[in-house]
Protein backbone atom coordinates (compact mmCIF):
# COMPACT_ATOMS: atom_id res chain seq x y z
CA UNK A 1 0.00 0.00 0.00
CA UNK A 2 1.35 3.14 -0.59
CA UNK A 3 1.65 5.83 1.70
CA UNK A 4 -0.68 9.32 0.73
CA UNK A 5 1.69 11.51 3.32
CA UNK A 6 4.71 10.41 1.46
CA UNK A 7 4.03 10.99 -1.92
CA UNK A 8 2.35 14.31 0.00
CA UNK A 9 5.50 15.46 1.08
CA UNK A 10 7.62 14.51 -1.79
CA UNK A 11 5.17 17.01 -3.82
CA UNK A 12 5.89 19.69 -1.21
CA UNK A 13 9.08 19.65 -1.19
CA UNK A 14 11.53 19.56 2.18
CA UNK A 15 9.88 21.41 5.48
CA UNK A 16 11.02 24.29 7.40
CA UNK A 17 12.91 26.19 3.96
CA UNK A 18 10.81 29.24 3.63
CA UNK A 19 10.49 30.43 -0.27
CA UNK A 20 11.33 33.76 -1.24
CA UNK A 21 13.61 36.71 -2.56
CA UNK A 22 17.93 36.82 -1.53
CA UNK A 23 19.52 40.41 -1.12
CA UNK A 24 20.85 39.26 -4.38
CA UNK A 25 17.74 38.75 -6.04
CA UNK A 26 16.72 42.41 -4.67
CA UNK A 27 19.64 44.23 -5.98
CA UNK A 28 18.03 45.06 -9.47
CA UNK A 29 15.04 46.33 -7.45
CA UNK A 30 17.22 48.48 -5.33
CA UNK A 31 18.64 49.67 -8.52
CA UNK A 32 15.68 50.44 -10.22
CA UNK A 33 14.09 52.65 -7.46
CA UNK A 34 16.97 54.22 -7.27
CA UNK A 35 17.07 55.32 -10.82
CA UNK A 36 13.05 56.46 -11.15
CA UNK A 37 13.84 58.27 -7.66
CA UNK A 38 16.58 60.28 -9.50
CA UNK A 39 14.97 60.74 -12.76
CA UNK A 40 11.71 62.17 -10.91
CA UNK A 41 13.22 64.26 -8.41
CA UNK A 42 15.71 65.72 -11.18
CA UNK A 43 12.18 66.55 -13.32
CA UNK A 44 10.79 68.37 -10.59
CA UNK A 45 13.68 69.98 -10.03
CA UNK A 46 13.63 70.64 -14.11
CA UNK A 47 10.25 71.97 -13.85
CA UNK A 48 10.46 74.11 -11.02
CA UNK A 49 13.29 75.52 -12.71
CA UNK A 50 12.83 75.91 -16.12
CA UNK A 51 8.86 76.53 -15.95
CA UNK A 52 8.75 78.11 -12.71
CA UNK A 53 5.80 75.75 -11.75
CA UNK A 54 7.20 75.59 -8.31
CA UNK A 55 7.97 78.56 -6.23
CA UNK A 56 11.78 77.16 -6.59
CA UNK A 57 14.06 74.56 -8.04
CA UNK A 58 14.64 73.11 -4.69
CA UNK A 59 10.84 73.14 -4.16
CA UNK A 60 10.07 71.31 -7.47
CA UNK A 61 13.39 69.04 -6.17
CA UNK A 62 11.37 67.83 -2.76
CA UNK A 63 8.53 67.24 -4.94
CA UNK A 64 9.25 65.14 -7.45
CA UNK A 65 11.09 62.98 -4.99
CA UNK A 66 8.05 62.85 -2.37
CA UNK A 67 5.95 61.57 -5.73
CA UNK A 68 8.80 59.08 -6.75
CA UNK A 69 8.44 57.34 -3.16
CA UNK A 70 4.63 57.59 -2.64
CA UNK A 71 4.87 55.66 -5.76
CA UNK A 72 7.14 53.22 -4.88
CA UNK A 73 5.09 52.31 -1.89
CA UNK A 74 1.86 52.11 -3.40
CA UNK A 75 3.32 49.58 -5.97
CA UNK A 76 4.84 47.59 -3.36
CA UNK A 77 1.33 47.58 -1.73
CA UNK A 78 -0.38 46.11 -5.02
CA UNK A 79 2.33 43.99 -5.60
CA UNK A 80 2.29 42.75 -2.30
CA UNK A 81 -1.71 42.49 -2.10
CA UNK A 82 -1.40 40.01 -5.17
CA UNK A 83 0.06 37.49 -3.60
CA UNK A 84 -0.13 35.50 -0.45
CA UNK A 85 -0.37 36.87 2.78
CA UNK A 86 3.10 36.55 3.98
CA UNK A 87 4.68 37.68 0.92
CA UNK A 88 2.13 40.90 0.51
CA UNK A 89 3.68 41.51 4.05
CA UNK A 90 7.68 40.84 3.04
CA UNK A 91 7.01 43.34 0.01
CA UNK A 92 5.38 45.82 1.97
CA UNK A 93 8.04 45.48 4.93
CA UNK A 94 10.93 46.19 1.75
CA UNK A 95 9.26 49.53 -0.16
CA UNK A 96 8.29 50.92 3.19
CA UNK A 97 12.63 49.95 4.22
CA UNK A 98 13.71 51.47 1.04
CA UNK A 99 11.79 54.43 1.08
CA UNK A 100 12.57 55.14 4.38
CA UNK A 101 16.03 54.87 3.62
CA UNK A 102 15.85 57.30 0.62
CA UNK A 103 13.81 59.86 2.91
CA UNK A 104 16.01 59.99 5.87
CA UNK A 105 19.25 60.29 3.30
CA UNK A 106 17.21 63.10 1.81
CA UNK A 107 16.51 64.58 5.11
CA UNK A 108 20.19 64.64 6.39
CA UNK A 109 21.91 65.26 2.97
CA UNK A 110 23.32 68.45 4.37
CA UNK A 111 24.90 66.43 7.43
CA UNK A 112 25.73 63.92 5.44
CA UNK A 113 27.73 65.79 3.13
CA UNK A 114 29.99 67.86 6.21
CA UNK A 115 30.74 64.21 7.65
CA UNK A 116 31.86 62.78 3.92
CA UNK A 117 33.96 66.31 3.37
CA UNK A 118 35.59 65.34 7.10
CA UNK A 119 36.44 62.11 6.41
CA UNK A 120 37.63 62.85 2.73
CA UNK A 121 39.41 66.02 4.80
CA UNK A 122 41.49 62.87 7.01
CA UNK A 123 41.69 60.65 3.70
CA UNK A 124 42.75 63.34 1.42
CA UNK A 125 45.78 65.58 2.94
CA UNK A 126 44.73 68.97 0.60
CA UNK A 127 41.03 68.70 0.21
CA UNK A 128 38.65 71.34 1.88
CA UNK A 129 35.73 71.08 4.10
CA UNK A 130 33.03 73.91 4.04
CA UNK A 131 30.92 74.30 7.02
CA UNK A 132 28.42 76.82 8.00
CA UNK A 133 30.25 80.12 6.69
CA UNK A 134 33.73 78.91 7.64
CA UNK A 135 36.70 76.57 4.88
CA UNK A 136 38.95 74.09 6.88
CA UNK A 137 41.59 73.24 4.35
CA UNK A 138 44.47 70.43 5.10
CA UNK A 139 48.08 71.10 4.17
CA UNK A 140 48.98 68.50 1.37
CA UNK A 141 52.04 66.58 2.42
CA UNK A 142 54.47 68.83 1.61
CA UNK A 143 52.80 71.62 4.23
CA UNK A 144 51.19 73.76 1.56
CA UNK A 145 47.63 74.60 1.54
CA UNK A 146 45.79 74.78 -1.84
CA UNK A 147 42.18 76.28 -2.86
CA UNK A 148 39.62 75.93 -4.81
CA UNK A 149 38.72 79.25 -6.55
CA UNK A 150 36.12 80.38 -9.17
CA UNK A 151 37.71 83.36 -11.39
CA UNK A 152 35.25 84.22 -13.43
CA UNK A 153 33.12 81.15 -12.90
CA UNK A 154 35.57 78.73 -14.02
CA UNK A 155 37.43 76.63 -11.46
CA UNK A 156 41.17 77.10 -10.87
CA UNK A 157 43.38 75.35 -8.16
CA UNK A 158 45.39 77.78 -6.64
CA UNK A 159 48.82 77.61 -4.29
CA UNK A 160 48.31 79.84 -0.67
CA UNK A 161 51.08 82.03 -0.58
CA UNK A 162 51.05 83.97 3.04
CA UNK A 163 54.42 85.33 1.79
CA UNK A 164 52.58 87.10 -1.47
CA UNK A 165 49.83 90.30 -1.42
CA UNK A 166 48.63 90.02 -5.01
CA UNK A 167 47.00 87.01 -6.79
CA UNK A 168 48.83 85.85 -9.59
CA UNK A 169 47.70 83.38 -12.23
CA UNK A 170 49.43 81.05 -14.27
CA UNK A 171 49.18 81.64 -18.06
CA UNK A 172 47.22 78.56 -18.10
CA UNK A 173 44.68 79.33 -15.50
CA UNK A 174 44.57 82.88 -16.77
CA UNK A 175 43.79 81.27 -20.47
CA UNK A 176 40.76 79.24 -18.11
CA UNK A 177 39.58 82.44 -16.93
CA UNK A 178 38.95 84.03 -20.13
CA UNK A 179 42.71 85.85 -20.30
CA UNK A 180 44.70 86.06 -23.61
CA UNK A 181 48.55 85.93 -22.10
CA UNK A 182 50.09 86.98 -24.92
CA UNK A 183 47.96 90.24 -25.68
CA UNK A 184 49.12 90.98 -22.03
CA UNK A 185 51.98 93.39 -20.93
CA UNK A 186 54.38 92.03 -18.77
CA UNK A 187 55.71 95.07 -17.13
CA UNK A 188 55.66 94.26 -13.55
CA UNK A 189 59.07 92.72 -11.94
CA UNK A 190 58.32 90.13 -9.04
CA UNK A 191 60.33 87.58 -6.91
CA UNK A 192 58.34 83.86 -6.60
CA UNK A 193 59.63 80.53 -5.56
CA UNK A 194 60.80 79.90 -9.16
CA UNK A 195 62.71 83.03 -9.17
CA UNK A 196 62.18 86.51 -10.79
CA UNK A 197 60.10 87.31 -13.51
CA UNK A 198 57.87 89.64 -14.61
CA UNK A 199 53.84 89.54 -14.52
CA UNK A 200 51.16 91.50 -16.03
CA UNK A 201 48.14 93.85 -14.15
CA UNK A 202 44.83 92.00 -15.14
CA UNK A 203 41.35 93.24 -13.42
CA UNK A 204 39.27 89.79 -12.98
CA UNK A 205 35.44 90.15 -13.08
CA UNK A 206 34.38 87.45 -10.22
CA UNK A 207 36.66 86.06 -7.72
CA UNK A 208 34.86 83.10 -5.64
CA UNK A 209 36.63 82.21 -2.60
CA UNK A 210 34.62 79.67 -0.38
CA UNK A 211 31.63 82.11 0.32
CA UNK A 212 33.42 85.12 -0.21
CA UNK A 213 33.11 86.93 -3.87
CA UNK A 214 35.17 90.14 -4.72
CA UNK A 215 34.15 91.76 -8.06
CA UNK A 216 36.49 93.50 -10.41
CA UNK A 217 39.13 92.43 -8.39
CA UNK A 218 42.66 93.13 -9.36
CA UNK A 219 45.55 90.64 -10.44
CA UNK A 220 48.37 89.50 -12.23
CA UNK A 221 49.47 87.23 -14.88
CA UNK A 222 52.75 85.34 -14.54
CA UNK A 223 54.77 85.49 -17.92
CA UNK A 224 55.55 81.81 -17.21
CA UNK A 225 54.90 79.07 -14.39
CA UNK A 226 52.54 76.27 -13.68
CA UNK A 227 51.37 77.51 -10.56
CA UNK A 228 48.56 80.24 -9.66
CA UNK A 229 49.09 81.74 -6.38
CA UNK A 230 46.44 83.44 -3.43
CA UNK A 231 48.34 85.87 -1.65
CA UNK A 232 47.21 87.08 1.68
CA UNK A 233 45.38 90.11 0.37
CA UNK A 234 42.07 88.06 -0.23
CA UNK A 235 42.87 86.37 3.17
CA UNK A 236 42.28 89.37 4.58
CA UNK A 237 39.01 90.22 3.26
CA UNK A 238 37.47 87.51 5.30
CA UNK A 239 36.44 87.63 8.74
CA UNK A 240 39.41 85.97 10.09
CA UNK A 241 41.31 83.10 9.08
CA UNK A 242 44.24 81.31 10.74
CA UNK A 243 46.90 78.37 10.40
CA UNK A 244 46.69 76.00 13.16
CA UNK A 245 49.01 73.16 12.75
CA UNK A 246 48.22 71.31 9.05
CA UNK A 247 44.84 73.49 9.22
CA UNK A 248 44.21 76.75 6.81
CA UNK A 249 40.73 78.33 8.94
CA UNK A 250 39.00 80.46 6.81
CA UNK A 251 35.39 81.99 8.40
CA UNK A 252 33.27 84.97 6.83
Amino acid sequence: MTDPWRQQNEGNGPRGIPEGNTFRDLIPSFVIVAAVIGALALAGWLIGDALGVFPSAEDGLHVGFLIAILVFLCSGLITGLRANIAGAIKSILAWMAIGLIAITGYAYRDELTVIWDRIAGELLPGSAVRADRSLMMRAAVNGSFFMEVFLNGQRTRMLVDTGASALALSPGDARTAGLDPARLRYDVPIRTADGATRAARVVLGTVQVGGLTLRNYPGLVLRQGTMSLLGVDILRRFRSFEIRGDRLILRW
